[in-house]
């Protein structure tokens, strides 16, 4: 008997009701066994959901009994050879799909996706594993761009989705099995095309797939606090999971994605290549902090998910902390030599992550003084990066300014320390300045000459009286030997206070209200640092 006539005969035998469970078990293992088998003397490693469907595939799921494809406008049940054993119709757009306690949870989206909020009507729906019948839906209108793929773990639902082409990193949404939601997780991916497509948990990791090209992964690993660590080229946004304990799948589509399938991997977890770090930096002076409160500083960065800020010119005490609170950014250090000596003129750094070795450095150089930078440590998903914040006065010569006291004294000893420094902070010296310059000789790079950015017609600070442009004097610059890329950042153009905010204090309370309410005579300026992978 040929092994193809074989399979049939155990197919038969698993459908038979009488048997008991544990036979049945059995002849399924072999089953599976004898499938893979198959597949490995055609040289095909795949198996085809049987019949044509009306939307191409979306996500694929298996209980090692049954496999479950999702079509778009259909549902089918087949068993582990693709033969078809039920289908429905269902509402457009039906995509990726998970298993849980004999229930199937299918991620539908009944509006529209990768637009700004407000277009969207995002669900999950719920049927019963045997019959396909729908059982319950729950509304999750946090995934505001699209609801497209589902996945569960450890009492925990995630959802994924569509992404606008204007945004520059992914999310995950976290939800508990009665559909509570409970967070947002940030994936710093990078656009990706359309979003997320599918996603899986597997070998410890969660799997996202997505529509691979050459400038977009198509798949992406991340660990249980999703950070990021892996990714690959190979496409997966058709299907990701397992067809047992130690066989990957791959879905895809085929005869003008009116059919699917999947591709069989002989591995529990697919290969993929360390992921770069994509750590993002802010630098921002906030005169005293006598325009805005922290609170309200918080909520302008909010969208830039940042995971280190450098102040100057910021109150001493909790200031910091406070804008921390709004940014779920918990540790902060103060430096305590205020600038010129004037009051609440201090430095400080504000982390997402814990800071060691905090201290402070005095400058002695021409201009006002005293001036200063705040440095700490800190490892952020991986990578241990030691952050300078700074204010410095601006000089036209290099003989004697602060920045050449930088270059001369404080970075040769930090670069003997690590690799990756950051230094953030209002230098008062524009990009080809002499000052500037001698911090690219000893070893550092401005984010700005990374990014296609015109600074000619920028400027990150209006001064108070005259209302003068000053140009980009605030910058983020890091170190050659670490190798990192800046691949985004700019200046923030809409710091600004809400228009029912109250008046200051009486200084400088006119020129505030003739700006437009601004946070600041500075505007912040950002960047996000992608750093090597990590091995």
């Amino acid at each position: 008997m040929a092994l193809g006539q074989v399979i049939v005969k155990i197919h038969d035998l698993i459908m038979d009701g009488s048997m008991s469970f544990w036979i049945r078990r059995l002849l399924i293992a072999v089953s599976l066994t004898s499938t893979l088998l198959l597949k490995a003397q055609s040289q095909s490693a795949w198996i085809e959901c049987e019949g044509r469907y009306g939307g191409h595939l979306q996500g694929v799921v298996s209980d090692e009994e049954s496999i479950y494809w999702s079509h778009t406008v259909q549902i089918a049940k087949t068993d582990l050879q693709g033969r078809l054993i039920k289908r429905i119709d269902v509402p457009s757009h039906h995509g990726d799909l998970t298993l849980h306690n004999q229930r199937l949870y299918v991620a539908v989206e009944l509006g529209s996706f990768n637009q700004a909020p407000g277009a969207t009507d995002s669900w999950v729906y719920v049927y019963d594993t045997g019959t396909l019948k729908l059982l319950t839906k729950h509304p999750v209108p946090e995934l505001v761009h699209g609801a497209g793929g589902i996945a569960f773990h450890d009492e925990r639902f995630i959802l994924v989705g569509g992404l606008p082409a204007t945004h520059e990193q992914n999310y995950a949404f976290e939800y508990d099995t009665q559909f509570n939601f409970i967070k947002r997780h940030v994936l710093f991916s990078g656009q990706t095309r359309l979003g997320i497509q599918t996603a899986s948990f597997m070998d410890g990791y969660w799997w996202f797939g997505c529509y691979g090209s050459p400038k977009n992964p198509g798949l992406l690993k991340a660990d249980q606090n999703f950070a990021l660590v892996g990714q690959a080229k190979t496409d997966f946004s058709y299907g990701i999971g397992l067809l047992n304990p130690s066989t990957v799948f791959r879905g895809d589509c085929f005869e003008n994605n009116r059919r699917g399938k999947i591709q069989l991997l002989k591995t529990s977890a697919p290969e993929t290549n360390p992921s770069p770090n994509r750590i993002r930096f802010a630098a921002y002076n906030v005169l005293f902090g006598i325009w805005a409160e922290p609170e309200a500083i918080g909520t302008m960065f909010k969208p830039y998910h940042l995971d280190v800020i450098g102040f100057s010119e910021v109150p001493s005490g909790d200031w910091t902390l406070r804008v921390g609170k709004q940014l779920g950014m918990p540790y902060a250090y103060v430096g305590e030599i205020s600038s010129a000596n004037h009051k609440d003129k201090y430095k400080s750094i504000l982390s997402r992550t814990p800071l060691t070795e905090a201290h402070e450095i005095q400058l002695d150089a021409s201009g006002w003084s005293p001036a200063s930078v705040v440095g700490a440590r800190t490892l952020i998903r991986g990578t241990e990066v030691l952050v300078y914040s700074t204010h410095i006065p601006g000089q036209a010569a290099l003989k004697g300014s602060a920045a050449q006291t930088i270059a001369n004294s404080v970075l040769p000893r930090a670069s003997d320390t690590s690799p990756n420094l950051v230094l953030l902070g209002d230098l008062n010296n524009h990009i080809g300045d002499p000052p500037l310059t001698a911090l690219e000789d000893a070893g550092m790079i401005a984010t700005w000459l990374n990014l296609p950015i015109n600074l000619q017609s920028l400027s990150s600070h209006q001064h108070i009286e005259s209302g003068r442009e000053s140009g980009v004097i605030d910058h983020i610059f890091y170190t050659k030997a670490s190798k990192a890329q800046a691949t985004n950042g700019g200046v923030i153009y809409n710091a600004y206070n809400p228009p029912y905010a109250k008046p200051p204090g009486e200084r400088y309370q006119r020129e505030w209200q003739a700006y437009g309410k601004p946070l600041s005579d500075h505007r912040p300026v950002w960047a996000e640092l992608e750093f090597p992978i990590r091995e």
